[in-house]
């Protein structure tokens, strides 16, 4: 009976992670690097002083229902407020 109890305990455990690694329909917006274009950007024929002209990039990902759950959380965790 317990050995029953145990594989029932581990097929549940698998069909768990197959669920959760299983692709969705969603993409996730994930943020990429500050590019500096200060040495394209010219204001009334000057470039501008010091690189304070940054470009951010986003990346786009395929949206897994495991990322989907926990990553607000370690989002939330990780924050530096």
């Amino acid at each position: 009976m317990r050995r029953r109890w145990t594989v029932i305990i581990a097929l549940l455990i698998i069909a768990l992670g197959v669920f959760l690694n299983y692709p969705t329909s969603y993409y996730l917006e994930v943020p990429g690097s500050a590019e500096d274009v200060a040495k394209f950007v010219k204001v009334d024929n000057k470039t501008v002083k010091n690189n304070q002209f940054y470009l951010t990039t986003v990346g786009i990902k395929k949206g897994y229902k495991f990322k989907l759950i926990f990553k607000p959380v370690s989002i939330a965790c990780n924050s530096s407020f």
